[in-house]
């Protein structure tokens, strides 16, 4: 059974991390717009399973901000810099349809970006052999902590599936294999964090493989090429 991609969902497409304090599903909903606190509601107030995610790393936090709010150009440098197979194409302000480079596609919207904080919802549709095509809806909250070039994250995922064979089956079994889902995406959440510690540590890869890629605006890139220190990369 191909659990795994499926609960990791397009939100692991965005790849993150955050702060100390746990994201409960009240605050997640007073970051959001009321015209799509429902949704969210729907999503974080039965959710399939639950995961809570802490990373951190020595990195840039600007590069990291900048990756994490330019979700394509992230993904795009993790597949030159050889980190994972995931694309995302914008496609509007803030959204993103995309593909893991296997079983999932799918969309990417960021709800809300307020200072160290960020709230997604991801929607996409896992293709596997024992449960056919399976859709699921994931909201993620992000939350950051910087000391320095010192970055803590922390992140809470509320998954849904929608298959009420297979969701049911995973209310009854994520007790068991929550150790196994979260593994899985704290491995897809840490493509961020990987991509920033190459701009930190090694910036000559790094800064050709931001000079290669074509997603993104060109002032897009050489605003990160600034940040990071390429100079003369995109001239």
């Amino acid at each position: 059974m191909r659990t795994s991609p499926l609960l990791v969902g397009l939100a692991l497409l965005w790849a993150a991390a955050a702060s100390a304090n746990e994201p409960s599903p009240q605050v997640v909903l007073e970051q959001v717009s009321p015209i799509r606190q429902d949704e969210v509601r729907e999503i974080v107030a039965d959710p399939t399973f639950v995961a809570h995610l802490q990373m951190e790393t020595d990195a840039s936090p600007q590069v990291f901000i900048y990756l994490l709010d330019h979700p394509d150009i992230n993904c795009a440098l993790a597949r030159a810099l050889q980190i994972a197979p995931t694309r995302l194409r914008r496609v509007g302000p803030g959204r993103y349809q995309g593909d893991d480079g296997a079983w999932n596609s799918g969309t990417l919207e960021v709800l809300s970006a307020e200072g160290d904080r960020r709230v997604v919802l991801a929607q996409g549709v896992s293709r596997g052999y024992w449960f056919g095509d399976v859709a699921g809806r994931v909201v993620a909250a992000v939350a950051l902590a910087r000391e320095g070039d010192h970055i803590r994250g922390e992140v809470k995922v509320w998954a849904k599936i929608d298959h009420g064979g297979l969701d049911q089956f995973l209310r009854i079994v994520a007790p068991v294999i929550g150790g196994l889902l979260d593994s899985q995406l704290k491995k897809q959440y840490g493509i961020t964090f990987r991509v920033a510690e190459h701009a930190s540590h090694d910036t000559a890869r790094f800064c050709h493989a931001l000079a290669v890629i074509p997603d993104g605006s060109r002032e897009e890139r050489q605003t990160l090429a600034s940040l990071a220190a390429c100079p003369g990369v995109l001239d």
